[in-house]
Protein backbone atom coordinates (compact mmCIF):
# COMPACT_ATOMS: atom_id res chain seq x y z
CA UNK A 1 0.00 0.00 0.00
CA UNK A 2 1.24 3.37 -1.04
CA UNK A 3 2.01 5.16 2.07
CA UNK A 4 1.55 9.37 2.21
CA UNK A 5 3.87 11.25 3.81
CA UNK A 6 1.55 13.88 6.20
CA UNK A 7 2.47 17.14 7.58
CA UNK A 8 1.13 18.54 10.57
CA UNK A 9 0.70 22.09 11.04
CA UNK A 10 0.40 22.71 14.65
CA UNK A 11 -0.70 26.55 16.28
CA UNK A 12 2.07 27.54 18.23
CA UNK A 13 -0.16 29.42 20.56
CA UNK A 14 -2.39 26.40 20.60
CA UNK A 15 0.37 24.33 22.21
CA UNK A 16 0.09 26.02 25.11
CA UNK A 17 -3.76 25.74 25.59
CA UNK A 18 -4.10 22.14 25.55
CA UNK A 19 -5.45 20.41 28.53
CA UNK A 20 -8.00 21.32 30.87
CA UNK A 21 -9.24 19.87 34.55
CA UNK A 22 -8.67 17.24 36.03
CA UNK A 23 -10.72 14.53 38.30
CA UNK A 24 -9.65 13.47 41.80
CA UNK A 25 -11.11 12.91 44.80
CA UNK A 26 -9.28 13.66 48.16
CA UNK A 27 -11.65 12.31 50.50
CA UNK A 28 -11.70 8.82 50.04
CA UNK A 29 -9.69 6.08 49.31
CA UNK A 30 -9.31 5.99 45.55
CA UNK A 31 -8.70 2.83 43.12
CA UNK A 32 -8.36 3.79 39.36
CA UNK A 33 -7.99 1.08 37.04
CA UNK A 34 -5.94 2.02 33.62
CA UNK A 35 -7.83 2.80 30.58
CA UNK A 36 -4.87 3.08 28.51
CA UNK A 37 -5.06 0.39 26.76
CA UNK A 38 -4.40 -0.31 22.84
CA UNK A 39 -7.03 1.20 20.25
CA UNK A 40 -9.08 -1.70 18.87
CA UNK A 41 -7.26 -3.03 16.02
CA UNK A 42 -8.67 -2.68 12.39
CA UNK A 43 -11.51 -0.71 13.80
CA UNK A 44 -12.11 3.01 12.77
CA UNK A 45 -10.02 4.53 16.03
CA UNK A 46 -9.89 8.40 14.74
CA UNK A 47 -13.54 9.02 13.91
CA UNK A 48 -13.42 12.21 12.80
CA UNK A 49 -15.57 14.36 14.39
CA UNK A 50 -17.59 18.20 13.51
CA UNK A 51 -18.70 19.96 16.63
CA UNK A 52 -20.99 22.73 16.29
CA UNK A 53 -23.34 24.68 18.32
CA UNK A 54 -23.45 27.60 20.43
CA UNK A 55 -22.31 28.68 24.18
CA UNK A 56 -22.69 31.57 25.79
CA UNK A 57 -19.81 31.73 28.27
CA UNK A 58 -21.07 34.25 30.09
CA UNK A 59 -24.42 32.19 31.31
CA UNK A 60 -22.61 28.78 31.04
CA UNK A 61 -25.38 27.35 29.28
CA UNK A 62 -24.10 25.35 26.26
CA UNK A 63 -26.66 24.22 23.04
CA UNK A 64 -24.24 21.48 21.13
CA UNK A 65 -24.90 19.01 18.30
CA UNK A 66 -22.37 16.84 17.37
CA UNK A 67 -22.17 15.71 13.67
CA UNK A 68 -20.20 12.49 13.35
CA UNK A 69 -18.83 10.54 10.79
CA UNK A 70 -17.81 7.39 11.36
CA UNK A 71 -16.07 4.89 8.98
CA UNK A 72 -17.27 1.36 8.38
CA UNK A 73 -15.52 -0.73 10.58
CA UNK A 74 -17.30 -3.88 9.49
CA UNK A 75 -15.77 -6.85 8.32
CA UNK A 76 -12.11 -5.71 9.24
CA UNK A 77 -9.66 -8.65 7.83
CA UNK A 78 -5.95 -9.59 8.81
CA UNK A 79 -4.84 -7.65 5.53
CA UNK A 80 -7.00 -4.80 6.35
CA UNK A 81 -5.27 -4.64 9.97
CA UNK A 82 -2.19 -4.94 8.53
CA UNK A 83 -2.79 -1.76 6.39
CA UNK A 84 -2.50 0.28 9.29
CA UNK A 85 0.80 -0.36 9.92
CA UNK A 86 3.82 1.49 8.59
CA UNK A 87 4.20 5.33 7.19
CA UNK A 88 6.25 8.31 8.08
CA UNK A 89 3.88 11.16 9.98
CA UNK A 90 5.29 14.42 9.37
CA UNK A 91 4.35 17.11 11.85
CA UNK A 92 4.76 20.49 11.16
CA UNK A 93 5.24 23.49 13.53
CA UNK A 94 5.56 27.01 14.20
CA UNK A 95 8.46 27.25 16.62
CA UNK A 96 11.88 24.85 16.42
CA UNK A 97 12.82 23.64 20.21
CA UNK A 98 14.99 25.78 22.42
CA UNK A 99 16.00 22.46 24.47
CA UNK A 100 14.62 19.05 24.07
CA UNK A 101 13.90 18.29 28.57
CA UNK A 102 10.80 18.06 29.09
CA UNK A 103 11.26 18.49 32.36
CA UNK A 104 13.70 22.03 32.06
CA UNK A 105 12.11 25.43 31.67
CA UNK A 106 8.97 26.60 29.74
CA UNK A 107 9.47 25.47 25.73
CA UNK A 108 6.10 25.82 23.95
CA UNK A 109 8.39 24.60 20.72
CA UNK A 110 9.52 21.17 22.15
CA UNK A 111 5.86 20.07 23.89
CA UNK A 112 4.81 17.46 21.13
CA UNK A 113 8.05 16.10 20.45
CA UNK A 114 8.44 14.97 23.73
CA UNK A 115 4.88 14.11 24.45
CA UNK A 116 5.95 11.15 21.94
CA UNK A 117 9.39 10.49 23.63
CA UNK A 118 8.34 10.38 27.34
CA UNK A 119 6.10 9.61 29.74
CA UNK A 120 4.53 10.61 32.87
CA UNK A 121 2.63 8.65 35.80
CA UNK A 122 -0.24 10.36 34.44
CA UNK A 123 -1.59 12.19 31.25
CA UNK A 124 -4.66 14.87 30.55
CA UNK A 125 -6.40 14.44 27.26
CA UNK A 126 -8.76 16.53 25.26
CA UNK A 127 -11.63 16.36 27.49
CA UNK A 128 -9.58 17.85 30.01
CA UNK A 129 -9.51 13.93 32.08
CA UNK A 130 -6.95 12.34 34.27
CA UNK A 131 -5.92 9.10 32.08
CA UNK A 132 -3.25 6.60 33.23
CA UNK A 133 0.51 6.37 31.90
CA UNK A 134 3.57 5.37 33.34
CA UNK A 135 1.14 4.31 36.63
CA UNK A 136 -1.91 2.63 35.91
CA UNK A 137 -3.19 2.92 38.88
CA UNK A 138 -3.35 5.43 41.93
CA UNK A 139 -4.68 5.23 45.38
CA UNK A 140 -5.48 8.46 47.67
CA UNK A 141 -5.81 8.10 51.83
CA UNK A 142 -8.83 9.25 53.15
CA UNK A 143 -6.91 12.26 54.71
CA UNK A 144 -5.49 13.46 51.38
CA UNK A 145 -2.14 13.43 52.83
CA UNK A 146 -0.98 10.20 50.61
CA UNK A 147 -0.86 9.31 46.90
CA UNK A 148 0.46 5.67 45.99
CA UNK A 149 1.23 5.04 42.28
CA UNK A 150 0.99 1.58 41.06
CA UNK A 151 3.13 1.29 37.73
CA UNK A 152 3.05 -0.90 34.54
CA UNK A 153 6.12 -3.61 34.83
CA UNK A 154 6.89 -4.32 31.71
CA UNK A 155 7.90 -0.52 31.14
CA UNK A 156 11.77 -0.13 29.77
CA UNK A 157 13.52 3.30 28.45
CA UNK A 158 14.56 3.37 24.56
CA UNK A 159 18.30 2.35 25.52
CA UNK A 160 16.29 -1.50 27.16
CA UNK A 161 17.42 -0.79 30.59
CA UNK A 162 13.71 -0.95 33.12
CA UNK A 163 12.13 1.77 34.38
CA UNK A 164 11.36 1.67 38.28
CA UNK A 165 10.18 3.34 40.93
CA UNK A 166 13.82 4.87 41.84
CA UNK A 167 13.19 6.41 38.40
CA UNK A 168 10.06 8.60 39.31
CA UNK A 169 12.08 9.44 42.43
CA UNK A 170 14.81 10.68 41.16
CA UNK A 171 12.72 12.76 38.64
CA UNK A 172 10.74 14.50 41.55
CA UNK A 173 13.80 14.71 43.19
CA UNK A 174 15.46 16.70 40.24
CA UNK A 175 12.82 18.64 39.42
CA UNK A 176 12.51 19.94 42.90
CA UNK A 177 16.09 20.49 43.38
CA UNK A 178 16.93 22.06 40.15
CA UNK A 179 13.88 24.51 40.03
CA UNK A 180 12.74 22.27 37.39
CA UNK A 181 9.49 23.83 35.43
CA UNK A 182 6.92 22.15 37.81
CA UNK A 183 9.08 22.55 40.82
CA UNK A 184 6.59 25.45 42.39
CA UNK A 185 4.11 23.22 42.03
CA UNK A 186 5.80 20.53 44.78
CA UNK A 187 8.64 22.15 46.12
CA UNK A 188 6.74 23.91 49.56
CA UNK A 189 4.15 20.54 50.02
CA UNK A 190 5.73 17.54 49.26
CA UNK A 191 7.50 16.06 52.65
CA UNK A 192 8.56 12.85 51.27
CA UNK A 193 8.66 10.28 47.88
CA UNK A 194 9.46 6.62 49.07
CA UNK A 195 8.93 3.25 47.31
CA UNK A 196 8.04 0.22 48.73
CA UNK A 197 9.00 -1.85 45.48
CA UNK A 198 9.93 -1.76 42.15
CA UNK A 199 6.52 -0.75 41.25
CA UNK A 200 4.75 1.17 44.08
CA UNK A 201 6.18 4.95 45.02
CA UNK A 202 4.01 7.03 47.69
CA UNK A 203 4.00 10.79 47.88
CA UNK A 204 3.35 12.24 51.77
CA UNK A 205 1.92 15.67 51.24
CA UNK A 206 1.93 18.14 54.13
CA UNK A 207 -1.54 19.36 53.61
CA UNK A 208 -4.01 17.97 51.41
CA UNK A 209 -4.29 19.50 47.88
CA UNK A 210 -7.57 18.84 45.32
CA UNK A 211 -5.11 19.70 42.85
CA UNK A 212 -1.83 17.27 43.43
CA UNK A 213 -3.25 14.69 40.69
CA UNK A 214 -3.51 17.36 37.83
CA UNK A 215 0.01 18.80 38.70
CA UNK A 216 1.52 15.44 38.42
CA UNK A 217 -0.70 14.76 35.08
CA UNK A 218 0.72 18.08 33.59
CA UNK A 219 3.66 19.26 31.39
CA UNK A 220 6.99 19.35 33.81
CA UNK A 221 6.28 16.15 34.93
CA UNK A 222 8.34 13.21 32.47
CA UNK A 223 10.22 10.77 34.29
CA UNK A 224 13.73 10.67 33.12
CA UNK A 225 16.03 7.59 33.95
CA UNK A 226 18.45 7.87 36.78
CA UNK A 227 21.34 6.10 35.01
CA UNK A 228 21.66 8.59 32.31
CA UNK A 229 20.54 12.30 33.83
CA UNK A 230 21.98 11.91 37.53
CA UNK A 231 24.49 14.13 38.28
CA UNK A 232 23.86 16.40 35.03
CA UNK A 233 22.84 20.31 35.66
CA UNK A 234 19.44 19.63 34.40
CA UNK A 235 18.92 23.41 33.29
CA UNK A 236 21.83 23.96 30.94
CA UNK A 237 21.23 24.85 27.67
CA UNK A 238 22.42 21.50 26.37
CA UNK A 239 20.40 19.21 29.07
CA UNK A 240 18.83 16.44 27.48
CA UNK A 241 19.94 17.34 23.91
CA UNK A 242 19.67 13.08 22.58
CA UNK A 243 16.70 12.23 25.05
CA UNK A 244 15.78 9.05 26.25
CA UNK A 245 12.27 7.78 27.41
CA UNK A 246 10.09 5.86 27.63
CA UNK A 247 7.35 6.92 24.78
CA UNK A 248 6.04 4.98 21.79
CA UNK A 249 8.78 6.77 19.62
CA UNK A 250 12.50 6.88 19.99
CA UNK A 251 14.94 9.87 19.20
CA UNK A 252 16.86 9.52 15.87
CA UNK A 253 18.02 13.01 14.92
CA UNK A 254 17.58 16.84 14.63
CA UNK A 255 18.92 18.86 11.71
CA UNK A 256 18.76 22.32 13.30
CA UNK A 257 16.47 24.38 11.78
CA UNK A 258 14.81 21.93 9.31
CA UNK A 259 13.75 18.99 11.38
CA UNK A 260 13.64 16.50 14.06
CA UNK A 261 12.77 12.61 13.76
CA UNK A 262 11.60 10.24 15.97
CA UNK A 263 11.24 6.41 14.85
CA UNK A 264 8.69 3.52 16.30
CA UNK A 265 9.47 2.12 19.42
CA UNK A 266 9.31 -1.44 19.04
CA UNK A 267 9.21 -2.58 22.69
CA UNK A 268 6.82 -0.04 23.67
CA UNK A 269 4.48 -1.00 26.85
CA UNK A 270 1.54 -0.23 25.46
CA UNK A 271 2.32 -2.70 22.59
CA UNK A 272 2.81 -4.87 20.39
CA UNK A 273 0.23 -2.93 18.51
CA UNK A 274 1.38 0.26 18.47
CA UNK A 275 2.33 2.39 17.75
CA UNK A 276 1.11 2.07 14.06
CA UNK A 277 3.60 4.31 12.29
CA UNK A 278 7.00 3.66 11.19
CA UNK A 279 8.54 7.19 12.14
CA UNK A 280 6.81 10.70 13.31
CA UNK A 281 9.28 13.62 11.60
CA UNK A 282 8.69 17.47 13.31
CA UNK A 283 9.05 20.02 10.37
CA UNK A 284 9.62 23.62 11.53
CA UNK A 285 7.88 25.98 9.90
CA UNK A 286 7.38 29.48 11.06
CA UNK A 287 4.55 31.05 7.92
CA UNK A 288 1.03 30.21 8.75
CA UNK A 289 -0.36 31.64 5.61
CA UNK A 290 2.36 29.82 3.70
CA UNK A 291 0.99 26.16 5.36
CA UNK A 292 -2.75 27.09 4.71
CA UNK A 293 -1.93 27.55 1.10
CA UNK A 294 0.29 24.51 0.84
CA UNK A 295 -2.67 22.47 2.46
CA UNK A 296 -4.85 23.99 -0.17
CA UNK A 297 -2.56 22.72 -2.88
CA UNK A 298 -2.52 19.20 -1.30
CA UNK A 299 1.11 19.88 -0.08
CA UNK A 300 0.15 19.76 3.73
CA UNK A 301 -2.21 16.84 4.12
CA UNK A 302 -3.15 18.12 8.81
CA UNK A 303 -3.36 21.56 9.29
CA UNK A 304 -3.29 21.20 12.79
CA UNK A 305 -5.02 24.57 14.33
CA UNK A 306 -3.96 27.36 12.03
CA UNK A 307 -6.88 28.98 10.94
CA UNK A 308 -7.65 30.69 7.38
CA UNK A 309 -9.45 33.96 6.68
CA UNK A 310 -11.54 32.38 4.34
CA UNK A 311 -12.77 28.95 6.90
CA UNK A 312 -15.12 27.85 4.29
CA UNK A 313 -12.23 26.77 1.52
CA UNK A 314 -11.72 24.39 4.67
CA UNK A 315 -14.31 23.66 6.67
CA UNK A 316 -16.52 23.04 3.76
CA UNK A 317 -14.44 21.05 2.20
CA UNK A 318 -15.56 16.97 2.25
CA UNK A 319 -11.79 15.42 2.27
CA UNK A 320 -11.06 17.21 5.49
CA UNK A 321 -11.60 16.46 8.71
CA UNK A 322 -11.63 18.93 11.40
CA UNK A 323 -12.03 18.14 15.58
CA UNK A 324 -13.05 20.72 18.13
CA UNK A 325 -11.87 21.59 21.12
CA UNK A 326 -12.77 24.28 23.71
CA UNK A 327 -9.65 25.06 25.43
CA UNK A 328 -9.01 26.75 28.66
CA UNK A 329 -7.13 29.11 27.30
CA UNK A 330 -8.45 32.78 27.65
CA UNK A 331 -7.40 35.64 25.08
CA UNK A 332 -6.86 38.38 27.69
CA UNK A 333 -5.41 42.06 27.58
CA UNK A 334 -2.61 42.10 30.58
CA UNK A 335 -1.38 45.14 32.56
CA UNK A 336 2.04 45.60 33.99
CA UNK A 337 0.67 46.87 37.05
CA UNK A 338 4.44 47.76 38.58
CA UNK A 339 4.68 50.45 35.36
CA UNK A 340 3.00 53.65 35.37
CA UNK A 341 -0.35 54.39 34.70
CA UNK A 342 -0.98 51.30 35.25
CA UNK A 343 -0.63 51.31 39.15
CA UNK A 344 -3.76 53.14 38.57
CA UNK A 345 -7.36 51.55 39.00
CA UNK A 346 -8.35 54.22 36.73
CA UNK A 347 -6.57 53.39 33.83
CA UNK A 348 -7.05 49.67 33.94
CA UNK A 349 -10.55 50.25 34.02
CA UNK A 350 -10.59 52.19 31.03
CA UNK A 351 -8.84 49.86 28.70
CA UNK A 352 -11.35 47.46 30.40
CA UNK A 353 -14.27 50.06 28.85
CA UNK A 354 -12.63 50.29 25.67
CA UNK A 355 -12.27 46.96 24.49
CA UNK A 356 -15.06 45.79 22.22
CA UNK A 357 -15.23 42.17 22.60
CA UNK A 358 -17.75 41.44 20.03
CA UNK A 359 -15.68 43.28 16.99
CA UNK A 360 -12.35 41.71 18.76
CA UNK A 361 -13.86 38.49 17.83
CA UNK A 362 -15.73 38.78 14.67
CA UNK A 363 -12.41 40.75 12.95
CA UNK A 364 -9.87 38.72 14.55
CA UNK A 365 -10.80 35.82 16.51
CA UNK A 366 -13.46 35.09 14.03
CA UNK A 367 -13.91 30.87 15.14
CA UNK A 368 -11.79 30.37 17.38
CA UNK A 369 -13.42 32.47 20.18
CA UNK A 370 -16.49 32.77 22.48
CA UNK A 371 -17.26 35.90 24.13
CA UNK A 372 -16.40 35.88 27.89
CA UNK A 373 -16.87 38.35 30.60
CA UNK A 374 -15.87 35.89 33.61
CA UNK A 375 -12.41 35.13 35.58
CA UNK A 376 -12.68 31.93 35.27
CA UNK A 377 -12.88 29.69 32.35
CA UNK A 378 -16.66 28.23 32.12
CA UNK A 379 -14.99 24.31 31.24
CA UNK A 380 -14.85 24.88 35.36
CA UNK A 381 -18.39 25.96 35.58
CA UNK A 382 -19.16 24.54 38.92
CA UNK A 383 -16.76 27.73 40.50
CA UNK A 384 -17.39 29.91 38.08
CA UNK A 385 -19.61 33.23 39.65
CA UNK A 386 -21.79 34.60 37.22
CA UNK A 387 -23.28 37.31 39.33
CA UNK A 388 -22.57 41.15 38.09
CA UNK A 389 -20.12 42.26 40.53
CA UNK A 390 -17.29 39.20 39.09
CA UNK A 391 -17.58 40.46 35.84
CA UNK A 392 -15.83 42.13 33.41
CA UNK A 393 -16.55 45.96 32.56
CA UNK A 394 -19.23 45.74 30.00
CA UNK A 395 -18.23 48.02 26.53
CA UNK A 396 -18.81 51.84 26.65
CA UNK A 397 -16.14 54.47 25.21
CA UNK A 398 -17.78 57.16 27.06
CA UNK A 399 -16.83 55.62 30.24
CA UNK A 400 -13.72 54.79 28.93
CA UNK A 401 -12.55 58.26 28.20
CA UNK A 402 -14.05 59.45 31.72
CA UNK A 403 -11.72 57.05 33.97
CA UNK A 404 -8.59 57.87 31.92
CA UNK A 405 -9.82 61.66 33.12
CA UNK A 406 -10.50 60.44 36.32
CA UNK A 407 -6.81 59.47 36.34
CA UNK A 408 -5.35 63.13 35.64
CA UNK A 409 -4.36 62.04 32.18
CA UNK A 410 -4.82 65.18 29.17
CA UNK A 411 -4.80 64.80 25.64
CA UNK A 412 -0.85 65.82 24.25
CA UNK A 413 -0.56 67.60 21.02
CA UNK A 414 -1.55 64.97 18.81
CA UNK A 415 -4.61 64.25 20.57
CA UNK A 416 -3.89 61.05 22.83
CA UNK A 417 -4.42 60.62 26.51
CA UNK A 418 -1.23 58.09 26.64
CA UNK A 419 1.15 56.52 23.95
CA UNK A 420 2.17 52.77 24.79
CA UNK A 421 3.60 49.76 22.99
CA UNK A 422 1.51 46.61 23.05
CA UNK A 423 3.54 43.43 23.08
CA UNK A 424 1.96 40.27 21.04
CA UNK A 425 2.50 37.22 19.29
CA UNK A 426 3.85 37.38 15.78
CA UNK A 427 1.18 34.92 14.23
CA UNK A 428 -2.79 34.37 13.81
CA UNK A 429 -4.91 35.35 15.35
CA UNK A 430 -3.02 38.08 17.40
CA UNK A 431 -1.52 39.69 14.40
CA UNK A 432 -5.63 40.73 13.24
CA UNK A 433 -6.19 40.98 17.29
CA UNK A 434 -3.59 43.68 17.56
CA UNK A 435 -4.85 46.23 14.47
CA UNK A 436 -8.44 45.88 15.98
CA UNK A 437 -6.97 46.69 19.23
CA UNK A 438 -5.43 48.95 18.07
CA UNK A 439 -8.07 50.91 16.49
CA UNK A 440 -10.06 50.31 19.43
CA UNK A 441 -8.00 52.44 21.69
CA UNK A 442 -7.50 55.36 19.02
CA UNK A 443 -10.97 55.69 19.42
CA UNK A 444 -10.82 56.57 22.91
CA UNK A 445 -7.44 58.91 22.91
CA UNK A 446 -5.54 56.11 23.66
CA UNK A 447 -2.18 55.74 20.93
CA UNK A 448 -0.67 52.09 20.88
CA UNK A 449 2.47 50.77 18.51
CA UNK A 450 2.29 47.30 17.93
CA UNK A 451 5.37 45.13 18.77
CA UNK A 452 5.20 41.58 17.24
CA UNK A 453 7.07 38.52 18.70
CA UNK A 454 7.72 35.16 18.25
CA UNK A 455 6.78 33.24 21.07
CA UNK A 456 9.76 32.73 22.45
CA UNK A 457 10.99 36.66 22.31
CA UNK A 458 7.77 37.62 24.19
CA UNK A 459 8.41 35.13 26.93
CA UNK A 460 11.65 36.07 27.64
CA UNK A 461 10.40 39.81 27.26
CA UNK A 462 6.98 39.97 29.50
CA UNK A 463 7.28 36.55 31.32
CA UNK A 464 11.16 36.81 32.60
CA UNK A 465 11.75 40.17 32.31
CA UNK A 466 8.47 41.77 32.58
CA UNK A 467 9.54 44.56 30.39
CA UNK A 468 6.31 45.81 28.97
CA UNK A 469 3.38 47.62 29.56
CA UNK A 470 0.42 45.65 27.90
CA UNK A 471 0.16 42.66 26.32
CA UNK A 472 -2.32 40.98 24.25
CA UNK A 473 -2.16 36.78 24.90
CA UNK A 474 -3.69 33.38 25.66
CA UNK A 475 -3.05 32.78 29.16
CA UNK A 476 -3.69 29.43 30.06
CA UNK A 477 -6.21 28.26 33.22
CA UNK A 478 -5.88 24.68 33.42
CA UNK A 479 -5.52 21.59 33.98
CA UNK A 480 -7.91 22.63 37.36
CA UNK A 481 -9.33 25.52 37.82
CA UNK A 482 -6.53 25.56 41.18
CA UNK A 483 -4.34 26.44 38.31
CA UNK A 484 -5.43 29.97 38.40
CA UNK A 485 -3.12 30.58 41.42
CA UNK A 486 -0.15 30.55 39.37
CA UNK A 487 -1.34 34.11 37.51
CA UNK A 488 -2.83 35.73 40.79
CA UNK A 489 -0.96 34.45 43.81
CA UNK A 490 1.86 36.89 44.61
CA UNK A 491 5.38 36.44 42.33
CA UNK A 492 4.27 32.81 40.88
CA UNK A 493 5.29 32.22 37.50
CA UNK A 494 3.02 33.39 35.31
CA UNK A 495 2.13 36.60 37.42
CA UNK A 496 3.81 39.28 34.77
CA UNK A 497 1.19 41.32 35.89
CA UNK A 498 2.74 42.23 38.91
CA UNK A 499 -0.69 41.46 40.85
CA UNK A 500 -0.44 41.26 44.64
CA UNK A 501 -3.58 41.07 46.77
CA UNK A 502 -2.95 39.21 49.96
CA UNK A 503 -6.78 38.17 50.56
CA UNK A 504 -6.55 36.76 47.42
CA UNK A 505 -3.31 35.07 48.46
CA UNK A 506 -5.19 33.15 51.01
CA UNK A 507 -8.44 32.17 49.37
CA UNK A 508 -6.12 30.48 46.65
CA UNK A 509 -4.35 28.32 49.12
CA UNK A 510 -7.38 27.67 51.26
CA UNK A 511 -9.51 26.45 47.73
CA UNK A 512 -7.13 23.33 47.99
CA UNK A 513 -7.61 22.55 51.31
CA UNK A 514 -11.34 22.80 51.21
CA UNK A 515 -13.10 19.00 51.37
CA UNK A 516 -15.73 19.91 49.25
CA UNK A 517 -16.75 21.45 45.92
CA UNK A 518 -19.02 23.47 47.25
CA UNK A 519 -16.74 24.87 49.67
CA UNK A 520 -14.49 25.63 46.54
CA UNK A 521 -16.63 27.45 44.67
CA UNK A 522 -17.61 29.47 47.27
CA UNK A 523 -13.73 30.64 47.49
CA UNK A 524 -13.20 30.96 43.92
CA UNK A 525 -16.35 32.75 43.58
CA UNK A 526 -14.65 35.34 46.15
CA UNK A 527 -11.69 35.59 44.18
CA UNK A 528 -13.40 36.73 40.92
CA UNK A 529 -15.06 39.25 42.81
CA UNK A 530 -11.61 40.68 43.93
CA UNK A 531 -10.28 40.29 40.60
CA UNK A 532 -13.31 41.76 38.88
CA UNK A 533 -12.59 45.10 41.05
CA UNK A 534 -8.92 44.97 41.04
CA UNK A 535 -8.69 44.47 36.63
CA UNK A 536 -5.19 43.02 36.78
CA UNK A 537 -6.17 41.98 33.70
CA UNK A 538 -8.99 41.76 30.97
CA UNK A 539 -10.05 37.98 29.69
CA UNK A 540 -12.90 38.69 27.28
CA UNK A 541 -12.63 35.66 24.77
CA UNK A 542 -12.11 31.61 25.08
CA UNK A 543 -10.24 30.28 22.76
CA UNK A 544 -12.31 27.08 20.73
CA UNK A 545 -9.76 24.95 19.04
CA UNK A 546 -10.24 23.56 15.72
CA UNK A 547 -7.55 20.77 14.74
CA UNK A 548 -8.28 20.32 10.60
CA UNK A 549 -6.62 17.55 8.66
CA UNK A 550 -7.32 15.06 5.54
CA UNK A 551 -9.84 12.69 6.44
CA UNK A 552 -7.55 9.59 5.61
CA UNK A 553 -5.64 10.20 8.55
CA UNK A 554 -6.95 8.21 11.63
CA UNK A 555 -6.63 8.08 15.23
CA UNK A 556 -5.26 11.64 15.61
CA UNK A 557 -5.10 12.01 19.87
CA UNK A 558 -7.68 15.29 18.93
CA UNK A 559 -10.59 12.78 17.47
CA UNK A 560 -13.48 11.61 19.43
CA UNK A 561 -13.03 7.75 19.46
CA UNK A 562 -9.01 8.18 20.73
CA UNK A 563 -9.24 10.60 22.97
CA UNK A 564 -9.90 8.16 25.85
CA UNK A 565 -6.04 6.88 25.19
CA UNK A 566 -3.81 9.53 24.58
CA UNK A 567 -2.57 12.98 25.62
CA UNK A 568 -2.28 16.17 23.26
CA UNK A 569 0.02 15.85 20.25
CA UNK A 570 0.52 12.07 21.30
CA UNK A 571 0.24 10.14 17.82
CA UNK A 572 0.75 6.51 19.66
CA UNK A 573 -2.89 5.61 17.42
CA UNK A 574 -2.24 7.34 14.58
CA UNK A 575 -2.78 5.68 11.27
CA UNK A 576 -2.97 5.89 7.67
CA UNK A 577 -6.40 4.48 5.66
CA UNK A 578 -4.38 4.82 1.81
Amino acid sequence: MKKKLITTMLVLAMVAAMFTGCGNNTGNSTDTGSSATAAPTGTNAGTSSDTTGSTDASTGTTDSTDNTATGDTTGTTDTANAAMYGGTLVVGQTAEPITLNPDGTNDNGNLFIINNVFNKLLKINNQSEILPDLAQTYEISEDGLTYTFHLYENVTFHDGVAMTSDDVIFTFDEIIAQGGRAAEKFNTNIVSITATDDYTVVFQLEQPDASFLSKVAYDGCMILPRHIYEGKDFLSADALQDPVGTGPFVWSDWTKGSSITLVKNENYFMGPDVPYLDKVQFTFISDGDTAVQAFLNGEIDVLGGITPTDTSVIYDNPEVAKDVVMYASRFLLGFNMNVAPFDNLEVRKAFAYAMNADELISKAIKEQGLKTNTYISPLFNWAVNYNEDAATLSYDQAKAIECLENAGLTKNADGYYMDLTLDTFNYAPFTDLALVFQYEMAQVGINVTINMLEWAAWDEKVCQNKDYTITLTSAYQGPDVSALATSIVTDQYNNYYGYSNSEVDQLMADALTAKTMDEQAAIYGRVQEILAADIPYVPFSEWVGYFTYKAYLMGMPSSSDIVDYCSNGEYTYVYFTE
